[in-house]
């Protein structure tokens, strides 16, 4: 029955006091009641902690667990083994999200019978962009998912993803991934769904923390997201072979990306920069055709590795020639 369903919240909290509360009080403000909220508190050096004990307390449907000095893919594993919902989303500790958003995704969801939905991520203060209230919404199988997961129209974010518990229940987090293990937890899913849902309706506010994940400039972890690009790489070989160009897209950028924070926080490790050179040679090599996305990494490919010094000036004075490649974004 609609409304009866409980719908699970997961949020992982690593240091980020400044914005928790701003985020705990959009959730606990929701116009869907029945939730259960569970936070992930990962060895805080801030007041999180704190904060997270004080909502516990303050609110009944709220309960906190410890997950020290674990990954982010541990810990969202940690925080799904959690959940008792017959939905489940997960919610960044340093955004926030409108008061309708779990209401209404789910009814669509539930309504149509829906494996997930996905709606949009606010990024007025980050793209100029105006968010969109359009709640039309797209219907589609497997296939079409897959198809628009590539051409970037359903995000691979799971921040704005309704899912349904039967779905997450098949899929797992890679413990190894450090970085992108949204993107590689969307592929997931989308392949274990045969319905899914898709909004163009901005719920989400992404807040750009300059502590967070995302602006990590720690090679070790920032290198992880090759893992879930090879997961995506094998699948489409496999299962999906037209898509398999689009995959290997991803993972050249995905090297390019390690080349240019390599080099711009004078984190060089040569033996790296070549696998990852090669990485983006066996790409353009496979990928003949000249079009902007294989030229402009033929032409850095070419620079990194006849002319090293000069490339690294422009990495490090410029960031407009990355612009150049469809894909990137510095």
């Amino acid at each position: 029955m609609l409304g009866k369903h409980l719908i699970s919240v997961l949020i992982p909290v690593p240091n980020t006091s400044k914005y928790l509360r701003k985020c705990l009080d959009s959730i606990v403000s929701q116009t869907y009641r029945n939730l259960q909220i569970t936070i992930a508190e990962n060895d805080s050096s801030d007041t999180s902690e704190a904060i997270c004990r004080e909502y516990s307390k303050r609110f009944s449907n709220i309960e906190c667990i410890a997950v020290p000095r674990k990954g982010i893919s541990e810990v969202r594993q940690a925080l799904l083994n959690q959940a008792k919902g017959e939905y489940i989303i997960f919610i960044d500790s340093d955004d926030w999200i409108d008061p309708q958003m779990i209401e209404d995704l789910y009814k669509l969801a539930f309504e149509n019978n829906l494996d997930f939905i996905s709606s949009q991520i606010t990024t007025k203060n980050i793209y100029n962009k105006e968010l969109t209230r359009n709640k039309e919404l797209r219907i589609l199988n497997r296939t079409q998912a897959v198809d628009e997961f590539f051409s970037k129209k359903i995000i691979p974010s799971l921040c704005v993803k309704l899912v349904s518990s039967k779905i997450y229940r098949k899929v797992s987090f890679n413990p190894d991934i450090y970085m992108a293990e949204d993107y590689y937890m969307t592929w997931k899913l989308i392949n274990q769904s045969n319905r899914i849902g898709y909004i163009q309706a901005s719920y989400y506010h992404y807040v750009d923390n300059p502590s967070s994940v995302t602006h990590l400039n720690n090679l070790h972890t920032l290198q992880t997201s090759l893992i879930a690009c090879d997961e995506i790489v094998k699948d489409c070989k496999i299962y999906w072979p037209k898509y398999l160009k689009n995959a290997q897209h991803v993972k050249a950028i995905s090297a390019l990306k390690l080349v240019y924070y390599a080099i711009r926080n004078k984190q060089e490790d040569k033996e790296k920069i070549h696998i990852w050179l090669l990485i983006l040679k066996n790409y353009i090599d496979q990928y003949k055709s000249l079009h902007p996305a294989t030229f402009s990494l033929r032409l850095f490919s070419y620079m990194i590795r006849k002319h090293y010094d000069f490339s690294r000036f422009i990495i490090v004075v410029s960031r407009h020639f990355f612009r150049l490649i469809p894909g990137y974004r510095c």
